[in-house]
């Protein structure tokens, strides 16, 4: 129970830190609402996130898809072998997760996002358009963006 209670704890704190790292200021300007940005999910340094932006519903279903990324980057690293003769992974128990099955959506590396306001600090509330037409909208972490003037 003490071992269950101390996982949930470190997703938690994971996560938490995760959502409020400082934004690293990039080369082209501030987080700001009513500007354009950069998808950039390699700024995480995350290798779940590498491929762009994760856009969620909310912040609570960003939160829940970040603690349930980090759990299954735990037990990756707790299976990893220590030492001995056997050097082979031993694949984990479930698969990655998704974050498509939590209704979130990975905008690729590079792509152009509009900022319309933060619904928390560093929690931006994006649209993305394609032909003029609103594709995407939801918040992501600003650390998964590079903000442009």
């Amino acid at each position: 129970m003490a071992r269950m209670r101390h996982r949930h704890l470190m997703a938690v704190l994971v996560a938490v830190s995760l959502t409020l790292q400082i934004v690293e200021p990039s080369n082209a300007g501030d987080p700001i609402a009513g500007h354009f940005a950069v998808a950039a999910g390699e700024k995480m340094g995350n290798p779940l996130f590498n491929e762009g932006a994760m856009v969620c519903p909310d912040m609570q279903t960003v939160q829940l898809v970040v603690q349930a990324i980090s759990r299954y980057r735990a037990d990756l690293q707790r299976q990893r072998p220590t030492g001995g003769v056997d050097t082979r992974l031993v694949p984990p128990q479930s698969p990655a997760p998704n974050p498509a099955t939590y209704g979130c959506t990975i905008v690729p590396n590079g792509t152009r996002v509009f900022v319309e306001k933060f619904v928390l600090p560093l929690v931006p509330l994006i649209t993305v358009e394609v032909d003029g037409s609103v594709v995407i909208r939801g918040v992501t972490l600003s650390t998964m963006l590079n903000f442009i003037r």
